[in-house]
């Protein structure tokens, strides 16, 4: 079927969230997926412009790559990367009888997803559903991490937490998301690819039953990866600790694996900043009229690179929070989708809203629901 620009040929993933399927882009005949959004209730809605503002101002070799946004009435979809091959669990199946070359094999593309899932991190976002289904590995052997549509920001709580079999035991105890429940499920991951099973895990509820108790069988555990490498069977076992702050960190990770954290992984906080003297002073001015309840409209202007979110970050960080609210907003020209400001603010607001008492911002929503609408 036609989709606006795309001939859509064949499904090849189907989940909570979306169908995906590969397709030709008729503007220029290259091949991509199409990820077409399954259900239109509002939650679906808001989780799937989410995950395309998560991978559009994200960049990382091993994160699939978005290219645009469209709508056709209630309908939603993206195209994006075309990642050809096979989920991480099916590759290693199908590597050589060589022992020594599969596990080194195995442990180079662990460290690109596992390089790709400190990246997320570093860029305050938690993917919340690492799973080998997940991961794929191309003909070349590069591993690309997919599905940021339960993804959310660090600190945040998500009702939708991932796939049973990988959630980390402080999430089936309602306790919020971290990066240490991605790498739990990342520890899953890796017994599921080696062994071709989950790990032994049993789950009970405790005396008082208010929480659930995790037990790792540790001697089936060993004898189920006892032809694996020493290094990844230990961090595997860290991994699945039961004690979010007992396993390994992103870097940890990334280098038990033999990888290497690439540069500008960590956000640029230290640059100098110097010579926004007169754009700052009118960033404030509009702030102050604004307070008298004026509107105030700044347009920032400039190309690429020369600093403008910087600027904003800098700026932003000056601001009294006890006495403004202020939300920053951003359009990415690959969305093509209807009130993509308006969809930003509401995400924005939805977030800011939640830590704020429901008493104080309640009546004037219901006041002016029709207006928002």
């Amino acid at each position: 079927m036609n989709l606006g620009y795309f001939l859509l040929l064949k499904m090849i993933g189907k989940g909570g969230m979306g169908f995906v399927h590969t397709a030709l882009d008729l503007r220029s005949i290259a091949q991509v997926a199409v990820k077409v959004m399954r259900r239109t209730d509002a939650w679906s809605v808001d989780r799937f412009i989410a995950e395309f503002r998560w991978l559009s101002h994200l960049s990382h070799p091993n994160l699939v790559q978005l290219y645009d946004a469209f709508s056709d009435g209630d309908l939603r979809y993206f195209s994006m990367e075309l990642v050809e091959g096979d989920t991480i669990r099916d590759w290693f199946k199908r590597q050589p009888q060589n022992a020594a070359k599969s596990w080194r094999r195995l442990k180079s593309v662990l460290s690109q997803a596992a390089s790709a899932t400190h990246y997320l991190h570093q860029n305050d976002v938690l993917h919340c559903d690492i799973k080998s289904s997940n991961v794929m590995i191309s003909p070349r052997r590069r591993a690309v991490v997919l599905d940021l549509g339960l993804a959310i920001r660090t600190g945040d709580n998500n009702p939708m937490v991932g796939t049973l079999q990988y959630m980390a035991p402080e999430l089936l105890n309602r306790e919020f998301p971290s990066p240490a429940s991605d790498w739990y499920s990342f520890g899953v991951m890796m017994y599921e690819v080696m062994t071709d099973s989950y790990p032994p895990i049993q789950v009970q509820a405790s005396v008082a039953g208010d929480h659930k108790i995790y037990h790792l069988d540790v001697e089936q555990f060993e004898s189920r990866l006892k032809e694996a490498p020493e290094e990844l069977k230990q961090l595997c076992f860290r991994l699945l600790s039961n004690v979010a702050s007992d396993r390994p960190s992103g870097s940890q990770v990334i280098e038990a694996l033999g990888g290497t954290i690439p540069v500008g992984s960590q956000p640029s906080s230290g640059l100098s900043f110097t010579g926004r003297d007169e754009e700052l002073q009118a960033l404030d001015l509009a702030l102050q009229t604004s307070m008298h309840q004026r509107p105030a409209c700044i347009l920032l202007r400039g190309e690429s690179g020369l600093g403008k979110t910087e600027l904003l970050r800098r700026w932003l960080k000056t601001v009294d929070p006890t006495h403004y609210l202020v939300v920053p907003l951003r359009c990415y020209h690959q969305d093509h989708t209807p009130v993509r400001l308006l969809n930003s603010l509401l995400q924005e607001l939805s977030i800011l809203l939640r830590s704020i008492p429901t008493e104080r911002w309640q009546p004037s929503l219901r006041q002016h629901v029709g207006s928002i609408r």
